[in-house]
């Protein structure tokens, strides 16, 4: 195990940057100062993702569900031991982004094995997240339509299957929509005619 000395405490966020790492900071620099990297979070996801798998398969809902707060709590904390140690870094971001896709595939295709008449929407919603994540690196951005909480929701509580299949696909078809202008002029920018 490697020790050493805490990272200084991160600056203030500058106009436009908005985080909310402070109540984390002091134990990020902790773990930090413990030899865990921003990465070893985002990667402990593997594991916990691959739990997640069986249980679809199992058909145990709870344990499925369950299992997506220790997800967050790991996409979460990959960001902020990355901001608090000053780690962020171009293949962080892409491991992270790479993560959240892996993420929403497994939640979406869980959510058919509890849901089978149902498949057709949940995979136009992976697709929807397939063209965001285009968007995303066409446009050199990391916007998440955050569909994984209602679809795993819905898999805890099946009564509310039909509220999370319209707000994951309301939410995802506006952040495609709205960022459709952009797109197009980067698109006509990277690719001439």
């Amino acid at each position: 195990m490697t020790t050493g000395a805490l990272p200084p405490a991160a600056p203030p966020p500058t106009e436009g940057d908005v985080y909310y790492d402070g109540p984390f900071a002091g134990v990020a620099r902790k773990v930090l100062s413990l030899g865990v990297q921003p990465n070893h979070f985002t990667l402990l996801q593997m594991p916990i993702l691959a739990l997640q798998m069986v249980a679809a398969l199992e058909g145990w809902r709870w344990t499925f569900a369950c299992l997506m707060f220790a997800i967050i709590f790991l996409d979460g904390g990959d960001g902020i031991l990355a901001r608090v140690g000053k780690l962020e870094s171009k293949g962080g971001a892409i491991l992270d982004a790479l993560f959240d896709l892996v993420g929403i595939v497994v939640v979406l295709w869980g959510a058919t094995r509890f849901y089978p008449d149902q498949s057709p929407w949940l995979m136009a919603i992976l697709f929807g997240n397939l063209a965001l994540f285009a968007q995303n690196a066409i446009l050199e951005e990391k916007v998440i339509a955050y569909v994984r909480g209602p679809i795993v929701a819905a898999v805890a509580l099946p009564q509310t299957l039909a509220v999370a299949l319209v707000m994951s696909s309301l939410i995802l078809g506006f952040l495609l929509l709205v960022r459709l202008p952009a797109t197009a002029r980067a698109l006509g920018r990277q690719i001439p005619l």
